[in-house]
């Protein structure tokens, strides 16, 4: 009778509010009270927070969910000329390791420093490929021509959202990459560290119609994330 009601309030729930449930559900597994964010993200990484067996990042960066925009970075390298790549969170590099990075100067940026050491170790013999620990928020990025910033927004609160916005464009890049829920309507706040969809387009964001959305043909949460995209601006449109 229980799981019959669970299954129901399932059906009958908006996603956001079932992402939200489940965001409260994890924290009371992750203290993160108190902590800066590059205390949260080393706590997430040390106890392997996300529980992909595959990728220390999570499960959206497994080769199964990153199939499809492994073919579509490198066309999009193609198409827009693009020459230097700030890759910002990197992560471990697990599935980014599969794009052919040909011609391009590759700098993986990531808070966790554990993370980046480990990166410099294992890589250490991948020509034209640099890792460095950096915050988005804070720290100064390079002037690159494109800045790819995957699965990362979703897990700030809606003011560091903002500031890592108006950081990229500090930055003088040509263009930004960044992950989009493009069918969400909702855009809740959450504590940093946690997770949610966001849709940039939406309040409070408002960004513009992106020049390129890649359909990442999402199939985490049952299927209920099929909006997951990659979008690309102008820096300095957004």
């Amino acid at each position: 009778m229980v799981n019959s009601i669970k299954k129901n309030l399932k059906n009958i729930t908006p996603v956001f509010l079932m992402d939200i449930y489940r965001s409260f559900q994890k924290k009371k597994n992750l203290d993160i009270d108190g902590l800066s964010t590059a205390e949260v993200f080393s706590k997430i990484y040390k106890d392997n927070y996300w529980g992909s067996e595959e990728s220390i990042s999570g499960s959206g960066s497994d080769t199964i969910q990153t199939n499809v925009i492994i073919k579509e970075l490198e066309k999009l390298f193609q198409d827009y000329q693009i020459k230097t790549l700030l890759d910002a969170p990197c992560g471990d590099f697990n599935w980014m390791n599969q794009v052919r990075l040909d011609g391009l100067e590759y700098l993986g940026m990531d808070i966790v420093e554990e993370l980046i050491q480990k990166n410099q170790s294992k890589y250490q013999d991948r020509p034209n490929v640099i890792f460095q620990t950096g915050n988005i928020l804070t720290d100064s990025l390079p002037s690159v021509d494109l800045i790819l910033c995957r699965d990362c927004l979703v897990h700030f609160s809606l003011e560091d959202i903002h500031r890592a916005l108006d950081n990229f464009k500090k930055s003088g890049a040509k263009y930004l990459l960044t992950t989009s829920f493009i069918k969400h309507q909702e855009n809740p706040n959450i504590q940093t560290g946690y997770w949610r969809p966001i849709n940039l387009q939406a309040a409070p964001f408002h960004l513009p119609e992106p020049i390129l959305s890649i359909d990442e043909k999402c199939t985490e949460g049952g299927g209920k994330h099929r909006d997951k995209s990659l979008v690309l601006y102008e820096i300095q449109s957004i």
